[in-house]
């Protein structure tokens, strides 16, 4: 049983352990990843997990244990979306406005959004795409003067992007009330400079193309929960400033409660991407079993996960 007396100096710790005892089977895989990692990769799991768990205890009182709990449910789900995705090949989830009723619920938001993040620090693929991230926007930083991010989640990518991006215009936008209820705590937790921050309830397809100003869009797992990923792409192209670019992530066969378009590869991605006018800069494919990284693996249907940096094409 954890109590409130763990320190929270060393959360990450806790939930490891905890994990542990709860999940044995895992206990391995996750130490043989763990053991790998610098210190400056625990210190930023503190500080990160830190930060979700207050935001999960001040708005429904979690405690840590429930708090872990709610990556442990992540973990079924995903298990159980899975299973069905092997069975019928396709997700279980076939349009955008069945799954409105997940992203209107603040309960299921918040336990979904505590198990995706701490999920950052457990995956090695979650962490590698963020690691892509991050150094894309410090590679980057010099040259954006207007950054928007589309669906920010549990708000990580964009609490880096703050870090980074100090003379900025930064708004995000979600259609889930929840989700910028945490990515506007995360801020105010994590970053100390928020006031070039707006934050945005609506419909990224709504945000006018007149100006076409964005330096930086970034759209990260967001293309796999529409009905029609290519009319994001195509508006994305639309706000882009001339020399602007974008973050794209996405997955490829990965089943979640709310997925509903199906990438069948990596290619696929790719030739999306390039369908809607873009060419890829930079990009990091990522097999979700390694007993798949074999070559052409990703022009097979593997589960798999995709970030890109992509521009307009000449």
């Amino acid at each position: 049983m954890i109590t409130s007396s763990d320190s929270q100096s060393n959360i990450f710790k806790s939930i490891v352990e905890c994990l542990n005892k709860k999940q044995p089977l895992q206990k391995n895989k996750i130490g043989l990843y763990l053991e790998d990692q610098p210190k400056e990769f625990f210190e930023k799991a503190d500080k990160y997990l830190n930060a979700l768990f207050t935001v999960a205890k001040n708005k429904f009182n979690y405690s840590l244990e429930e708090f872990i709990n709610s990556y442990i449910d992540f973990c079924k789900m995903i298990v159980m979306e899975g299973l069905y995705f092997k069975k019928h090949g396709t997700y279980r989830s076939s349009n955008q406005q069945n799954n409105l009723s997940y992203y209107e619920n603040e309960t299921y938001m918040f336990s979904y959004m505590c198990g995706l993040g701490i999920s950052q620090f457990l995956w090695p693929n979650h962490q590698k795409m963020w690691n892509f991230f991050q150094n894309v926007c410090n590679r980057l930083a010099l040259n954006i003067k207007n950054y928007l991010e589309v669906g920010p989640g549990h708000g990580f990518y964009l609490c880096e992007a703050m870090q980074v991006l100090n003379e900025a215009e930064i708004k995000c936008i979600d259609l889930s009330k929840s989700s910028l209820e945490i990515t506007s705590q995360m801020c105010n937790l994590i970053v100390s400079n928020k006031c070039n921050l707006e934050v945005i309830n609506g419909n990224f397809l709504e945000i006018s193309s007149v100006k076409k100003n964005f330096d930086l869009i970034v759209i990260c797992e967001v293309l796999e929960h529409l009905n029609n990923p290519n009319t994001f792409l195509k508006h994305t192209h639309n706000l882009l400033s001339e020399n602007g670019s974008a973050i794209i992530s996405t997955c490829a066969n990965s089943a979640c409660v709310d997925h509903i378009y199906l990438y069948k590869s990596i290619e696929h991605i790719k030739s999306d991407l390039k369908q809607e006018g873009f060419f890829i800069e930079e990009e990091l494919a990522l097999p979700v079993n390694e007993k798949d990284n074999i070559e052409g693996w990703f022009s097979n249907q593997v589960e798999s996960n995709y970030i890109a940096l992509i521009k307009k094409s000449g």
